[in-house]
């Protein structure tokens, strides 16, 4: 539910609780890695039989962080701090990351 769909307390509730990474988004070092074209992979599909597809939909869910980088992903709200173990939406590097680990696991 964002801010639009709330009533005015709600949407301050929701307002104090986000995580505001612009200054850590500042601070992070992307790391480049690029989705093979669609020209780079026809050529390896030739001879095979089984196909699958991927659904990525709660993708950022599943990549969890290292003790310091949670720590850096800690924001405060009404009822105390919370720390994310899992990425949040709205760091910088997260779609490098996400389009890096299915590559990563589908490989070993």
């Amino acid at each position: 539910m964002g801010p639009q769909s709330c009533n005015s307390s709600e949407a301050r509730w929701v307002t104090l609780t986000m995580l505001d990474p612009k200054a850590l988004n500042k601070n992070i070092k992307r790391e480049i890695f690029e989705i093979p074209t669609f020209e780079q992979i026809v050529p390896q599909l030739g001879g095979k039989e089984v196909f699958t597809t991927l659904d990525q939909k709660d993708a950022y869910w599943q990549v969890e962080l290292d003790k310091a980088s949670s720590r850096l992903c800690t924001f405060n709200t009404p009822f105390g701090r919370y720390c994310f173990k899992r990425m949040p939406f709205g760091i910088s590097s997260a779609s490098e990351i996400l389009q890096r680990e299915p590559v990563r696991h589908l490989k070993t």
